[in-house]
């Protein structure tokens, strides 16, 4: 319930585990799946990947689809499987803002699998039913939580000029990037040029913080903001495609020795004609 991890996919050596409890078709799919018994090393790889990797296959889906495996000890299964590990997300702000409060922007992970299951993100999932009170009599639901040190940090010098390519949640880290330069700006600081390579599959539904981008381009805190929405015209259009036609943008950045940030899911490179920023 709290300590070990029941929603990954397991490895083969702890599907190997296994076959000491199962027989008849279970078994000789275990031994398939870890390459024993005689049976290919490359049809056993291939063979786990579909049906394991690819399937989704939790442990408890495996054990479910095994009907000749046995009451496998529970003590013994709890040691084979892995501690369950803490999921990271970057802050969606910052504390010149609020030093109170840590905004976090996350999607909420929930998918059908191709045995046609269900899967919920493990964190997500928990996150999204921990809804805060409206009563004063009834306290809010409180998540364990730590915060570590980053290295994805702004320039030391507020003049220095950035772009930002965070397409989805990868925009978190940037709101709180522009949440800073913002205060920075108020305070009187000279702020580099602040620009932004955004994008989701259509505004109506995925910009979360169009508003708040908006409100940062009217007050000066953001230079140029460039966006994507990907399903809302025939011709789907992603942030590689507006990085693409404003290369020269880019390069004058660099030329400027400013500094370049990705987030996001990123493959396998954001590339421009003399310029090759791989995505990490």
């Amino acid at each position: 319930m709290h300590y070990v991890d029941i929603h990954g996919q397991p490895r083969a050596n702890l599907l190997s585990e296994l076959i000491q409890y199962s027989e008849g078709e279970s078994k000789v799919k275990l031994e398939k799946l870890c390459g024993a018994s005689g049976h290919d090393p490359v049809e056993s790889k291939q063979f786990y990947q579909t049906w394991v990797l690819d399937g989704r296959r939790t442990i408890y889906h495996i054990l479910e689809d095994l009907p000749e495996l046995k009451t496998v000890p529970m003590d013994h299964l709890l040691e084979l499987l892995p501690r369950l590990q803490p999921r990271y997300y970057s802050i969606a702000s910052s504390p010149k803002i609020d030093s109170n409060h840590v905004a976090v922007c996350a999607i909420m992970v929930n998918y059908k699998t191709t045995s046609n299951r269900q899967n919920m993100g493990v964190a997500t999932g928990y996150l999204k039913s921990k809804v805060p009170s409206t009563s004063e009599n009834i306290p809010s639901p409180t998540v364990p939580i730590f915060i570590r040190r980053s290295q994805f940090k702004l320039p030391f010098r507020p003049s220095t000029p950035i772009i930002m390519i965070g397409p989805g949640t990868g925009l978190a880290p940037f709101r709180g990037f522009l949440q800073h330069r913002q205060w920075q700006k108020s305070d009187g600081r000279e702020v580099g040029d602040t620009i932004l390579f955004t994008g989701c599959r259509n505004k109506a539904i995925d910009y979360i913080y169009g508003d708040e981008l908006a409100k940062f381009q009217e007050e000066g805190g953001l230079t140029k903001l460039f966006c994507a929405f990907s399903r809302d015209q025939e011709k789907k259009v992603y942030v590689q495609n507006l990085l693409d036609q404003h290369q020269d943008l880019v390069w004058d950045v660099i030329k400027r020795n400013g500094h370049i940030y990705v987030c996001g899911y990123v493959t396998p490179s954001v590339r421009f004609n003399k310029i090759r920023i791989s995505g990490f």
